[in-house]
C-alpha cells in the first residue's frame, strides 16, 4: 500500500530568496556595466590618439569597465550555480505536492542543462513543466492545466539565449583588440548583452518567485485539505 509523503512543509523557499535576491544583484551588476561602457565609449572617441588610450592600463574607465565585466561574470556563475540547487528542490518537492508521474526527474531537470544542443530545448520544458505542476488546482489530470500560460517561461528562455549569444560575440570582438577602434563596437555589444541579461534576470525572478508562490499555495491547499482514504478501505476486523 502506498501512502501519500506527510505535508508539514515545503523546502525550498530560502533557496527561491537567495536566487531572487543574486538574480537582483546581477541587474544591479548589469547596469553599472552599461554606464561604465557609456564612459569607455565617450574616453575612446573624445581622445585624439585612441590607441594610447586603449593601451593604458591606468586608463579609469577602463578600469571601472573591466571590473564591472568581471563583477557581471562572478554573479551570473554564482546565479546559475544556485539556480540549478533551487531548481533541483523545486522538481523534487513536486512528488510531495501529489505530482509523481512528470517527465521529467530533479536531476535530469538540472542535467539537461550540461548537454550541448539538447540544452537549447529541454531545459526550457522542464521549467514549463515545473510551472504547470506547480499550479495549485483541484483538478489533477496535467493535460487540463495546459491551457495555463507559460509565456513568461518562453520569454525567460528565449531571452537568455539571446543575451548569451550577444555575449558570446563580444567576447570574441574583445579578444580581436589588437584594432583599437573595435572596442567600441565590441562595447556597445557589450552592452546590448546586459540590457538583454537585464531582461532576462527580470524574467528568471518571475518565473522563480511565481513557482515558490505556487508550490506554497499547492501545499496549504493540500494541508487544509488533506486527501481523504479511498471509499474501496476496508477496516481490520478485530
Amino acid at each position: 500500500m502506498t501512502t501519500n509523503p506527510p505535508i508539514f512543509s515545503l523546502p525550498g523557499h530560502t533557496r527561491a530568496l537567495v536566487v531572487m535576491i543574486l538574480l537582483g544583484l546581477n541587474i544591479a551588476a548589469d547596469v553599472l556595466l552599461i554606464v561604465t561602457g557609456f564612459f569607455f565609449i565617450r574616453n575612446l572617441r573624445q581622445s585624439g590618439d585612441i590607441e594610447a588610450i586603449a593601451e593604458d592600463d591606468l586608463n579609469i574607465t577602463e578600469a571601472l569597465f573591466g571590473f564591472a565585466n568581471l563583477a557581471q561574470l562572478l554573479l551570473l556563475i554564482v546565479t546559475g550555480i544556485l539556480f540549478l540547487v533551487w531548481l533541483h528542490r523545486a522538481f523534487s518537492n513536486l512528488a510531495a505536492l501529489g505530482e509523481t508521474h512528470t517527465e521529467f526527474s530533479p536531476g535530469w531537470a538540472v542535467g539537461y542543462f550540461f548537454i550541448p544542443f539538447v540544452n537549447l530545448v529541454r531545459p526550457y520544458q522542464a521549467v514549463k513543466e515545473l510551472w504547470l505542476r506547480s499550479k495549485p488546482q483541484a483538478e489533477s489530470d496535467f493535460m487540463l492545466r495546459s491551457a495555463d500560460s507559460t509565456s513568461t517561461v518562453l520569454a525567460w528562455w528565449l531571452v537568455w539565449l539571446a543575451s548569451g549569444v550577444a555575449s558570446n560575440i563580444a567576447g570574441r570582438m574583445f579578444d580581436r583588440n589588437e584594432e583599437p577602434s573595435l572596442l567600441v563596437t565590441a562595447t556597445w555589444v557589450t552592452m546590448a548583452a546586459s540590457i538583454l541579461s537585464i531582461a532576462a534576470a527580470a524574467l528568471a525572478l518571475i518565473v522563480v518567485k511565481t513557482i515558490d508562490a505556487r508550490q506554497r499555495a499547492k501545499m496549504d491547499m493540500q494541508a487544509a485539505h488533506p486527501p481523504q482514504p479511498s471509499s474501496d478501505y476496508t477496516a481490520p476486523q478485530l
